[in-house]
């Protein structure tokens, strides 16, 4: 997605923003099983700058299908314990639940409530953006509903 100025103001000091749909990953080939969406920002000065995050669907612990978001810097001890934190989706504040999963911070809704307006907003929009820890993440949902819906979706 090229970078706009508009966008450059999120990210001082970097210099690539790199953002993937569900349906850019399908077609680039990128060799993830996951169903998922992608941001990363990058300092070509200093890799350890970089930071992404991932949009996923996938399986809970219960064998549940749910959505995901998972940031790719170490999880600090602190999270290890699952604890609720609020992310503004559109114009709705949503609880999601903060934990470590493989040393990443991942965050899923919740409540079922929450979780259902998510998908809901995620079907509904090709863009969307958010701020995690007072960064601005965008995520392009492209594709989104079609990788929902085969994997799962709403099965019973």
């Amino acid at each position: 997605m090229p970078v706009n100025d508009e966008m450059k103001r999120f990210y001082p000091g970097y210099d690539e923003i790199i953002i993937m749909s569900f349906n850019d990953i399908v077609e680039s080939g990128f060799s993830y099983t996951k169903k998922m969406s992608y941001f990363a920002v990058a300092d070509h000065d200093d890799a350890s700058r970089e930071i992404n995050f991932r949009l996923e669907i996938g399986h809970s612990r219960t064998n549940k299908q749910g959505i995901y978001i998972i940031d790719s810097r170490v999880c600090i001890k602190e999270n290890r314990d699952y604890r609720e934190v609020i992310i503004k989706i559109g114009n709705q504040n949503i609880r999601f639940l903060q934990n470590c999963r493989e040393n990443l911070t991942e965050f899923t809704p919740a409540t079922s409530r929450g979780e259902e307006f998510f998908v809901e907003h995620l079907k509904s929009n090709k863009l969307t953006g958010f701020f995690i820890y007072d960064f601005f993440v965008i995520f392009k949902t492209d594709g989104f509903e079609e990788a929902w819906e085969s994997f799962g979706g709403d099965a019973i």
